[in-house]
């Protein structure tokens, strides 16, 4: 019965976790902004209206879901693993919302040859923000997921047998 109220614990976290995901959402889209301008070294620009009325669901589900799955972890593990499991999934984030963003600015001004004054203009919606998201999310879960399992599972090299 104690560990059921730990995992109900899950249920209003998740709900946190989606009105979270609200607020986050906004310094994310500035970050992938700031990611593409910087992997061109100032090649891209952004142009029109930054006008986000609603958040996506995609978004919000997906960053309710990683989350929750955090904090499934962190009521299962102790602090000396969370120590290295929280920090490492966080980073690990980040880096790759780095790389894909390198990799799509890249491909962004590879695709442009004649521009205007060597820089590609964009709007602030063609960038598929969702995308780029939900991959940096996936390879951060499963990514997590493994190392986490290899530092839960014994590994036994040598046994010891008594005769």
């Amino acid at each position: 019965m104690r560990n059921r109220k730990k995992y109900f614990l899950l249920i209003p976290f998740f709900a946190l976790a989606c009105f979270g995901s609200v607020y986050v959402e906004d310094y994310y889209r500035e970050l992938v902004r700031f990611f593409y301008e910087f992997s061109s070294n100032g090649s891209i620009t952004f142009i029109g209206s930054n006008l986000q009325l609603t958040s996506s669901y995609f978004f919000i589900i997906s960053f309710a879901v990683f989350f929750t799955l955090l904090a499934f972890t962190i009521l299962q593990r102790s602090f000396k693993q969370l120590a290295f499991l929280i920090p490492f999934a966080i980073i690990l984030f980040f880096m790759v919302t780095g790389v894909l963003c390198l990799i799509n600015g890249s491909t962004e001004t590879v695709e442009c040859t004649a521009c205007f004054g060597g820089k590609k203009v964009l709007s602030y919606t063609d960038v598929d923000y969702d995308k780029i998201f939900f991959l940096s999310m996936a390879v951060s879960a499963v990514s997590f997921m493994i190392v986490e399992r290899f530092l839960t599972k014994k590994v036994v090299i040598f046994r010891e047998y008594k005769y």
